[in-house]
């Protein structure tokens, strides 16, 4: 650590007030105000130079600073801010609570006649100037970071750290989003343990859950968009004020006041723009009532306040960035923020408690970008980044700068005991061997068909209703299973009229018959149930059966939604995979004022007359159970034809009330949509039942009803065609959830895995149909753009294939995703004959449609349409967690230099195709194997040789030449 450095830490802090135990101590505390308007003046500083201590006023303007036992009478204190002129006032032990009034530092115009500018205007201006004002190249900042975030007097957050901030470059841009973003690296950082146990609560404040939030706070970056620029112009109006003085230089002060009915005025206050440069010097933001609502009337805050029981009362909140003057650039300095809520949570004993969350950062010292910078920059996920603070803890250096404070630092109060949400592992019991595990009880029997019959009771989150199983025997037995979730009841089993005996065991119902089943025969058991279904819970992944959510407006909005547990957690079935029955059938009743919407077709609609509806569905198609559901709520409906391979489709959308626009506007996406999986897959699977898409509080492949979530309906997106590189580059792509949830009607619903353990068939291919959908439309390159931005490297701990015979689902699955999705175009490199590859995919549909496949299936037919063996490659691929490595080294040699490589692995007979290039020239391929190749390359540097790392599925070392034997 340079010297610089170590000074930088210690001057800093004398402004900061810090909770901590000094050898003896003092409070002096007060509110510092605006002398004119007597509004408080949050942020103000507050320093005692003789003492070098200090604090910064909240957002309130009040203050508290510990000082040392012994300060002499009369000590100087100076109370500054930006904008106002700095005030100073001698300190006595006698001063109590103080009020400390600053005067703004008005610009003294001596009579001259200034023409009225329009401020909207100087806005807009001031957007076009960003580069030449902030800068066209990276730059490096050093600062202190603290973030305090205190629940009922308990500390809920805290961490305290000296960062690099890393800044790319300002450039003017028409995106939605910026074109960059800021990295982090942490020196020195310290954390103290929530005092609250339940990571709900952490999550339910997530204001500042994320250090990486201040980087959000450099609101000039957000004026590199013309597109932003135009909003904010067009959302309040404007004032010029009397012009300010800030650091010497003429300042316009421009009052915001958020227009009525405009969608992104949300705030009030000021900002300040520099006369001579119009740069953006401070912006003085407050909440307005509108923010506020806003925030609680979000479906998000709707969904996790009624499931976590959790709710905001009241709440408003003031930012306040700042930029300084240095060398002809305007530099990023300083920000406070600050938000004070009325929270209640009755389930915690939590009624109108406070919840206060402060940030504060300021910068001490600034430079360009440093060559040779090689940081380990901190991660955006929470989880990670605890452990990345947890590595970059030093106890001696708090404790020095502690002590050259007078503070003994008590090092029981720091550590890093997280709250965050971070899911648990996941154990195996009887309970998975009963419900995964293929026994005689199950496979003696095939379902063909199920008749669900359910009456939902939002205001009680209960059901009630039965479940007729009918199913042809296949062995002869006199016992079967069928599964429920243990904590649902059962009435009781009838068949032929009798009551059947049957007992239970976790979520396994073991059904015994009067006598011996018959091979061959057609029988039917109904099962009348009732109870309140699987409660969803994050700590698990794929752990949910039944959401019970309210809308916006207050009104019940139910989804089920089981995959994963699987349908079971809900209603009555043989809840395997390998068993789909051929068709099926759910009728729903339910209040008279909702709105039901379920699988295939509608065949019945009655109302019952005493405020209750009934509402019956046909499916035609085999289904899987967990795709078999209800949503219930204030449904609107929108209809359509849409021409398909097989003629007209029937396409509806249910959306919530008052989402009509939105989807109007969305609703032709489906028309490229359904084009593209049609030519790539073959003919929508499901025509008789046409398709459904709805707004839900979660998205989900439910075939023939397909779960958007919320997204779709109710943000607002730039047309599809408008979509670039740029977006692509950054995961966006046009309505990703609809694309990949609709292209499950071909990838997991038509064709369908057999065991969890393979759900990879379903989620890497309806991935990668979002890859084709960009190529398609878009070109190869920007194809290949978007599935780089998901690249998987060191993000998947897990195989992609799990465990079998356990419903092993309950962990981090995200490997099925992305790096399966990558080893589908890896598969298609390889393979290196598009006109094969797309036949094979569409083969995939037509030779296993409505049936159950396996990775062994897709491999087979792989190898016999390519006459090449794969097996290899999916072994590897598929059941280990690392990728093959690619090792190379460099040697000159006469003539140019030899590029040296193999693979650490065997991937048999399949050529892998490597990108490499140099600084200038033509990429080209390599194609390694396990044994040791040599490539001469004749032109360019051997300084520029590069592989192209994103070219393939590899990992990549550059390694010492082998020792020679």
């Amino acid at each position: 650590m340079n010297q610089l450095y170590l000074k930088f830490c210690f001057l800093l802090f004398i402004c900061l007030g810090i909770t901590a135990e000094t050898f003896a101590q003092q409070i002096f505390r007060g509110k510092v105000v605006n002398l004119t308007t007597q509004e408080e003046v949050p942020f103000a500083h507050i320093y005692f130079p003789e003492l070098d201590q200090g604090a910064i006023a909240g957002l309130k303007g009040d203050f508290e600073l510990q000082l040392p036992a012994i300060v002499n009478e009369q000590t100087p204190v100076i109370f500054s801010c930006m904008g106002f002129k700095t005030v100073q006032m001698n300190w006595t032990s006698s001063l109590g609570t103080v009020k400390v009034e600053l005067q703004e530092e008005f610009l003294e115009l001596q009579g001259v006649v200034v023409k009225p500018e329009d401020p909207a205007e100087l806005i807009r201006e001031g957007g076009r100037r960003i580069a030449e004002n902030y800068g066209t190249d990276s730059s490096f900042y050093q600062g202190y970071f603290k973030n305090v975030s205190i629940l009922d007097g308990k500390n809920l957050r805290y961490t305290e750290a000296y960062l690099d901030l890393i800044k790319p470059p300002y450039e003017i841009h028409n995106q939605e989003e910026d074109l960059f973003n800021d990295s982090i690296h942490v020196r020195e950082v310290r954390t103290k343990p929530s005092e609250f146990d339940d990571w709900k609560v952490m999550m339910l404040t997530p204001w500042e859950l994320n250090t990486y939030f201040l980087t959000n706070r450099d609101v000039a970056r957000e004026f590199t968009s013309t597109y932003w620029v135009g909003i904010f112009a067009s959302s309040y109006t404007f004032e010029l004020e009397d012009p300010v003085l800030i650091d010497g230089r003429a300042t316009y002060k421009i009052k915001l006041t958020p227009l009525k009915n405009k969608k992104y005025a949300n705030w009030l206050g000021h900002l300040f723009l520099d006369q001579e440069t119009l740069a953006f010097v401070k912006f003085d933001f407050r909440s307005s009532p509108k923010l506020f609502k806003k925030l609680t009337n979000e479906f998000g805050y709707q969904v996790v306040t009624n499931l976590y029981k959790f709710h905001y009362n009241e709440g408003e909140w003031r930012e306040v960035i700042q930029y300084r003057y240095k060398d002809g650039i305007w530099k990023f300095d300083e920000v406070n923020s600050s938000k004070h809520f009325v929270v209640t949570s009755k389930q915690r004993g939590m009624d109108h408690v406070p919840l206060v969350q402060t940030l504060h950062y300021k910068t001490e010292y600034e430079s360009t970008m440093p060559k040779g910078v090689d940081f380990d920059f901190l991660p955006h996920d929470v989880g990670q980044a605890n452990t990345y603070f947890e590595k970059n803890f030093r106890a001696d250096f708090w404790r020095a700068f502690d002590f050259s404070r007078g503070i003994e630092m008590d090092e029981k109060i720091y550590g890093f005991k997280s709250s965050d949400f971070e899911p648990k592992p996941y154990e195996f019991s009887k309970f998975d061997t009963l419900k995964g595990t293929l026994t005689p009880l199950r496979t003696a029997f095939d379902v063909g068909f199920y008749h669900l019959d359910v009456e939902v009771f939002p205001e009680e989150e209960l059901l009630a209703g039965s479940s007729l199983v009918r199913f042809k025997v296949t062995e002869q037995t006199q016992r079967i299973q069928l599964d429920l979730y243990s904590k649902m009841d059962i009435d009781s089993i009838v068949h032929q009229g009798q009551n059947l005996s049957f007992s239970r065991e976790f979520d396994a119902v073991f059904i015994d018959f009067p006598k011996m089943l018959s091979l061959g025969n057609t029988e039917e058991v109904t099962v009348f149930f009732r109870g309140r279904p699987l409660d969803y819970d994050p700590m698990i992944p794929m752990y949910a059966s039944f959401l019970w959510i309210k809308d916006e407006k207050g009104n019940p909005f139910i989804q089920a939604i089981c995959q994963g547990y699987g349908a079971s957690g809900w209603w009555p079935n043989k809840d395997h995979l390998s068993d789909e029955p051929d068709s099926a059938r759910i009728s729903i009743t339910f209040p008279s004022d909702l709105k039901a919407v379920s699988n295939g077709r509608k065949t019945e609609e009655t109302q019952l007359g005493n405020g209750k509806s009934r509402t019956t569905w046909e499916v035609s198609y085999p289904i899987n159970n967990y795709n078999l559901i209800l949503n219930l709520g204030k449904y609107e409906t929108l209809t359509k034809m849409v021409a398909s391979q097989e003629g007209e489709l029937d396409v509806e959308y249910h959306f919530v009330e008052g989402h009509r626009e939105i989807t109007e506007q969305k609703s032709e996406f489906i028309v490229p949509v359904l084009e593209t999986f049609e030519k790539y897959f073959g003919p929508y699977p499901f025509p008789r039942d046409g398709v459904k898409f709805l707004e839900t509080p979660h998205a989900m492949e439910h075939q023939s009803a397909v779960a958007l979530g919320t997204e779709f309906f109710r943000q607002e997106e730039k047309n599809w065609t408008e979509f670039t590189d740029g977006d692509f580059a950054k995961s966006w792509i046009p309505s990703q959830i609809l694309l990949h949830e609709f292209a499950h009607e071909w990838w997991g619903n038509s064709v369908s895995c057999g065991d969890n353990a393979e759900l990879w068939l379903h989620e890497a291919f309806a991935t990668y149909a979002e890859v084709l959908f960009i190529e398609e439309h878009f070109g190869y390159e920007s194809g290949q753009v978007y599935i780089n931005s998901i690249w998987p490297k060191g993000d998947n701990p897990n195989p992609i294939i799990g465990k079998f015979g356990l419903n092993h689902v309950h962990y981090n699955i995200w490997g099925m995703y992305d790096k399966g999705a990558h080893v589908l175009n890896s598969l298609r490199k390889m393979l290196g004959d598009d006109p094969v590859w797309f036949a094979f995919l569409k083969e995939i549909q037509s030779k296993f449609k409505y049936q159950k496949i396996t990775t062994s299936d897709i491999l087979n037919l792989l190898n016999e349409r390519s006459g090449k063996n794969f097996s290899k490659v999916f072994d590897y691929y598929l059941k280990e967690t690392s990728l093959p490595k690619l090792e190379y080294f460099l040697e000159k040699t006469e003539g140019g230099f030899n590029v040296n490589y193999r693979l650490n692995v065997n991937l048999g007979e399949v050529r892998i195709p490597v990108t490499y290039s140099g600084k200038k020239g033509p990429a080209e391929k390599l194609f390694p194997t396990s044994e040791w190749q040599k490539t001469l390359i004749q032109k360019g540097k051997m300084e520029d040789f590069r592989f192209d790392e994103k070219s393939f599925l590899l990992d990549f070392e550059r390694v010492e030449k082998p020792k020679q034997d």
